[in-house]
């Protein structure tokens, strides 16, 4: 028996309830449908203090999901409208974090997530089951750096309701950087929401939060919040 298949079994006799949010994820996955939102992108320096953030700027764009490939168009910068189609990223699904990497690699059994059941907590007033997980360097696809990109292993928690294993929040955080490596830290944070998409009603990217500090102490922040989602048809425009 593989060592996939003899880790698969030891996660499901230990927690039960994690196998039904895997199959929640997958399926996930497979019915994403094609759509349409607008992320609000507020980017911050500071020194990772609560009352040390420092707006730089506010992004707005138009994201079109269309084919499993995510396209980026330039509305708004700091409040001001960008006029023509600005496209600012096309790039595969599987390079980004909001909608379905994070849960695509967390669940997937080649990273072979180690996951523990911590108790129940209230997000958003809801009462749900909450998972930490680790997830060891040689199996994580989390890429971080700016001009060189390095891998870490890191830890994190999901919150799913009991009953149908659905997810509300993941993180993910890390402090394991070689000593030469700029980046000192990093946190990831995704929250779902229900959005209606086509008539259908789903959970979807409503905030997203990624900060990360060098070794000097200097830290950067981008906050996106997603809204208006609607369905990418054949009269959706979409710029190559």
């Amino acid at each position: 028996m593989t060592s996939a298949v003899l880790l698969l079994l030891a996660m499901t006799a230990a927690d039960p309830g994690i196998e039904k949010t895997r199959t929640y994820a997958m399926e996930w996955l497979k019915q994403l449908p094609d759509f349409l939102c607008e992320q609000s992108a507020q980017r911050m320096k500071g020194t990772g203090r609560r009352d040390d953030w420092h707006l730089v700027d506010v992004i707005d764009t138009e994201v079109s999901y269309s084919g499993g490939r995510e396209r980026y168009r330039l509305l708004r910068k700091n409040g001001t409208p960008v006029t023509g189609d600005r496209m600012v990223g096309t790039r595969n699904m599987g390079s980004s974090g909001e909608f379905a990497t994070a849960l695509r690699y967390l669940f997937s059994q080649d990273v072979a997530a180690e996951f523990k059941f911590k108790g129940t907590d209230k997000v958003r007033k809801l009462k749900l089951l909450r998972f930490q997980y680790e997830v060891k360097r040689e199996n994580s696809h989390w890429s971080i750096g700016i001009q060189s990109m390095y891998s870490p292993g890191y830890t994190g928690s999901v919150w799913v309701e009991e009953e149908t294993g659905r997810i509300h929040r993941l993180t993910m955080e890390t402090k394991d950087f070689p000593p030469e490596f700029p980046v000192r830290s990093s946190f990831f944070q995704l929250d779902y929401t229900e959005a209606v998409i086509g008539g259908q009603s789903s959970l979807m990217p409503s905030l997203s939060v990624l900060e990360a500090c060098d070794r000097l102490g200097f830290c950067d922040r981008k906050e996106i919040r997603f809204t208006n989602y609607r369905k990418f048809t054949a009269e959706s425009q979409l710029v190559p």
